[in-house]
């Protein structure tokens, strides 16, 4: 298959009891996909769509923009979804 489309968003948020802190503990942890979805054809069955989410730490070596983490955003957590079309070979 081949990618056609590819849609991202990003959002972030505060960490409270129970959440997002639970899979991303710290800046040293990878992200995680949290949920895959394969949509398929109902005639086919063939796979025509991807949807994920996923969340990540904002403060993350590679991920952050400058050098120095901020102390500030220790606590915070950024989930995005992402939306791929499939196509078909041949």
């Amino acid at each position: 298959y081949c990618m056609t489309e590819r849609h991202l968003a990003v959002a972030s948020a505060r960490l409270s009891r129970g959440s997002l802190g639970n899979f991303v503990k710290s800046r040293r942890s990878a992200g995680r996909v949290l949920l895959h979805i394969i949509v398929r054809d109902d005639k086919t069955f063939c796979p025509i769509r991807d949807i994920a989410v996923g969340c990540y730490h904002p403060n993350a070596k590679g991920v952050r923009k400058t050098e120095q983490a901020y102390p500030e955003d220790d606590d915070v957590r950024s989930v995005w979804i992402g939306v791929r079309k499939r196509q078909g070979r041949g």
